[in-house]
């Protein structure tokens, strides 16, 4: 939102009312006695946190909701929280607390199957170990994250991953390589019409300067 403050404040505006929606849709779950919805509310809340990078006041509510997930057994949801407590620990510089709230997000992916899941867990490590400067440990993540992505045919997953090779290859000053994924990264973005071309464009541009 760089030099479009009108617009960042739109969209604080946007994130501040579902908050509000999330909140209200909380207080009916907890009213129900819906423990799950309560769990996925609390969860939506810590998202939104997160993306306003409010980080204690995520973490707060990930921890309600992977409580409740474990309390109503819902291991889907249980994975879902543990890799949300790990991305809210990158920002404040807690590494292993990261990889390891990744690493047990991914063995529940794996127990239960769930080939999305796993790959989400692959790549948030593949973002930690990154972070650490372990790069070749990122890059063996990341790739095993690509390889689900185009098993399970999740072009947006392939994009993400792909963007996240080109960005390590670019540190590590190989331009061409880092070019050749970004462009890969491009074409699964275009192909699926996903916002998530602008920020590779981007990319590919600052490479050219």
């Amino acid at each position: 939102h760089r030099g479009n403050p009108r617009k960042a404040h739109k969209d604080l505006g946007e994130m501040e009312e579902a908050v509000d929606h999330y909140q209200q849709a909380l207080v009916i779950a907890r009213h129900l006695g819906d423990r799950r919805n309560e769990g996925t509310h609390l969860g939506s809340v810590g998202s939104v946190y997160l993306l306003l990078g409010q980080m204690e006041k995520a973490v707060g509510y990930f921890e309600q909701a992977l409580a409740i997930a474990r309390e109503t057994s819902d291991r889907q949801a249980e994975a879902t929280h543990l890799g949300s407590l790990g991305n809210a620990c990158i920002p404040r510089g807690e590494m292993e607390q990261a990889v390891e709230y990744h690493q047990q997000a991914m063995a529940i992916a794996r127990e239960t199957g769930d080939r999305e899941s796993e790959g989400n867990s692959l790549g948030n490590l593949g973002n930690a170990y990154f972070t650490l400067g372990e790069t070749e440990k990122a890059v063996g993540y990341f790739e095993q994250a690509l390889t689900i992505a185009r098993q399970t045919g999740d072009r947006h997953a392939e994009g993400n991953q792909l963007g996240n090779m080109g960005l390590v290859h670019r540190h590590l000053g190989d331009s061409a390589r880092a070019r050749d994924l970004l462009t890969q990264a491009l074409t699964s973005f275009e192909a699926i019409g996903d916002p998530g071309a602008v920020r590779i464009r981007q990319w590919l541009a600052e490479l050219e300067e």
